[in-house]
């Protein structure tokens, strides 16, 4: 296996729970019949969507915009002012899908 096919699948791996939870609720809202859809179970679904694909879109955002910013060698050189700001710029942007904007 050559790196490049390594590193996709290692990346792969990483979202694998959000890729599964969004193919679950894509299936679910194929044979959810459409009364279901319109109350709290609905509202169950589309905001797991939004927080799932925020999730998504955050990490996906960071690898581009950031990438010299790795979680594992700012956890073990204890630079803390990283951490705060990957912190910070995860839950803004998942905040922002949450809330539907």
């Amino acid at each position: 296996m050559d790196e490049i096919t390594l590193t996709l699948w290692e990346r792969i791996k990483r979202i694998r729970t959000e890729l599964a939870m969004l193919c679950v609720v894509s299936i679910a809202v194929l044979f959810i019949p459409p009364e279901a859809r319109m109350g709290l179970l609905g509202l169950f679904i589309t905001k797991l969507m939004f927080v799932t694909m925020g999730v998504l879109y955050a990490h996906a955002s960071r690898k581009f915009l950031f990438p010299y910013l790795n979680m594992e060698n700012l956890l073990t050189e204890h630079h803390w002012g990283g951490m705060a700001f990957l912190t910070a710029y995860y839950g803004v942007v998942i905040y922002a899908f949450a809330i539907g904007g």
